[in-house]
């Protein structure tokens, strides 16, 4: 199967309220002999996060950071071997990036007076990459 889509999504965030996220894909699915099952899929996306805020402890909420989007892109591989009708084996590798080019000043870790935390003076940089792989197996009932 062949399959050229597009999601829009809105998730929770711990940056902000939430992030809403509208991402095209393609993915090829194909099975080999009725034993090994191929999958791959791979999109970009634009993640739109909204202002963030920040609560100054005198009741007013404080502009933290403007309204911005980043731009992610996702690759994966699924593929499973079947022994038998009811028994499997599986991998999936996902590879995804978050091209970014905003940095969220950090909070001071720990409170109380003094210097502040570790990351008093720091920045969250939210450029990324992640790299995955898992092996399974699965059973058929």
């Amino acid at each position: 199967s062949i399959a050229l889509g597009y999601t829009r999504d809105f998730q929770t965030s711990y940056l902000g309220d939430y992030y809403g996220s509208d991402r095209g894909y393609a993915k090829i699915q194909y099975m080999f002999a009725g034993r090994v099952l191929a999958s791959l899929e791979g999109g970009v996306g634009a993640i739109e996060y909204p202002d963030i805020y920040y609560n100054s402890g005198t009741g007013a909420d404080v502009l933290a950071h403007q309204a911005f989007t980043d731009i992610r892109a996702d690759g994966t591989f699924f593929g499973e071997y079947r022994f038998s009708n009811t028994f499997g084996l599986n991998t999936t590798i996902r590879y995804t990036a978050n091209f970014s080019n905003t940095q969220l000043p950090a909070a001071a870790v720990g409170g109380g007076g003094g210097g502040g935390g570790a990351a008093a003076n720091g920045v969250f940089d939210l450029n990324w990459r992640r790299f995955e792989a898992y092996i399974g197996a699965r059973w058929f009932l």
